[in-house]
């Protein structure tokens, strides 16, 4: 980062069990320079990010109530959903989520404060991208974007589910009301045999944001597609080769990058 003129203002690690007996691993980081700032979170490799993405319990979107105890309560899956509310998340990625509000709160928040409008931008891979959704949902609702006239890139790679319907639906509209503005461009990149984005399963109401970007074996890259990402991943295990960061990185190379002549890509 520093060779990209960057500077790092906090690397954070929030692991441990919380007082039900979830599991928490959050990694990720916060920089800036002098026109961007970033948040990036890392994607599930340890055995407590797997127990993670199977605590798939629903539970309000509601940080700042949440924001003291730093988690959903022990009764928030059984809670009854309110008309105003934002609808409900994957409890295991929320709570992830919230371990890393007080570095939002206490880093990303005074580098958004002065006079000079920023790019944010919003990262992550796999758990770390289902995070980073968390994290785009709680920005456009703590910020007053459209007056601070801060932009958003929000880019997530094989990430799973993070909420249902309401809260899709809340997210794409303020997205979609900055995109209208300029200041706002979303990329859900997906292999097309990853599959992690297929969990949690759209029968338990999960639903994905953000505009699909499918990357392809024959290196091509399909812009919000017609078709959907119905159902859900059964054997995860068998895709996991697929959900490889670096293997995203080279398909996203072969896509964006020219080719030389008479190469085809790969």
């Amino acid at each position: 980062l520093a060779d990209l003129g960057f500077t790092v203002d906090r690397i954070f690690s929030h692991a441990g069990i919380f007082g039900d007996g979830a599991f928490n691993d959050t990694q990720g980081y916060i920089a800036h320079n002098e026109h961007d700032v970033v948040l990036a979170y890392r994607g599930s490799v340890s055995f407590t990010d797997a127990l993670t993405d199977l605590c798939a319990g629903h539970v309000p979107f509601q940080p700042l109530e949440d924001e003291d105890r730093g988690r959903a309560s022990m009764c928030a899956c059984f809670a009854t959903a309110r008309a105003d509310g934002l609808g409900r998340v994957h409890r295991g990625f929320y709570d992830a989520f919230m371990s890393s509000l007080p570095d939002i709160e206490e880093v990303l928040i005074p580098l958004l404060s002065g006079p000079q409008p920023k790019r944010l931008i919003l990262a992550g891979h796999s758990l770390g991208g289902a995070i980073a959704t968390g994290a785009l949902a709680y920005l456009l609702k703590r910020l007053d974007l459209v007056a601070s006239q801060h932009r958003f890139l929000f880019v997530t790679i094989g990430q799973p589910r993070f909420g249902d319907e309401r809260f899709r639906a809340w997210v794409d509209a303020e997205v979609e009301d900055l995109r209208a503005l300029g200041r706002c461009v979303t990329a859900r990149f997906v292999h097309e045999h990853d599959g992690v984005p297929l969990v949690p399963p759209e029968r338990f109401g999960y639903r994905h944001v953000g505009d699909l970007c499918v990357l392809t074996k024959a290196g091509d890259l399909l812009v919000r597609p017609r078709h959907l990402e119905n159902g859900s991943a059964e054997r995860v295990g068998e895709y996991l080769e697929d959900h490889n960061p670096l293997f995203y990185l080279n398909l996203v190379a072969s896509a964006l990058l020219p080719q030389p002549d008479g190469l085809a890509s790969p």
